[in-house]
């Protein structure tokens, strides 16, 4: 079981969903979620 410094990562390619699939699963557990494309992109000011 999951506890509240529990760490999921979503892998695989391009456009399969991993996205939407993380803040589903972060709003039905009521967590949080990064998505680290975003942070990068936000970090770096490179939106590619």
């Amino acid at each position: 079981m999951l506890d509240r410094h529990s760490i999921v990562l979503f892998t695989g390619p391009k456009h399969s969903g991993k996205t939407s699939a993380g803040r589903a699963l972060a709003a039905l557990w009521g967590s949080s979620f990064t998505d680290l494309d975003e942070t990068v992109e936000t970090m770096t000011g490179n939106p590619h």
